[in-house]
């Protein structure tokens, strides 16, 4: 279930980037999105599942005007890095609860 939904996030997250004019052509789009579904099929270690999980984060970024040069990204993903450490933690936890 959490693929589906992490599927359903990258693929409007790239729609909304093409509509915006980030992502100049369709091919490009369908590429990302074809490119996510492979890293999240693949995704049994936890730097793949990064990867997947970082696209929709830069069209955040940069749809918020934070990605002007290099250090501007470095600085958005450690400072999200917090947020995401709390979130795996809850997933920890809650999956610890309900586990057979």
């Amino acid at each position: 279930m959490g693929n589906f939904l992490l599927i359903i996030g990258i693929v409007l997250t790239v729609l909304q980037a093409m509509l915006k004019g980030y992502i100049k052509s369709v091919e490009v789009g369908g590429l990302i999105m074809i490119a996510s579904a492979f890293l999240i099929a693949i995704g049994r270690n936890l730097f793949v599942k990064l990867i997947a999980l970082a696209i929709p984060l830069y069209f955040f970024a940069k749809e918020y005007g934070l990605l002007k040069n290099q250090k501007d990204l470095m600085a958005v993903i450690f400072s999200s890095l917090p947020l995401f450490i709390m979130l795996f933690g809850f997933y920890i936890m809650f999956r610890g609860l309900f586990k057979k």
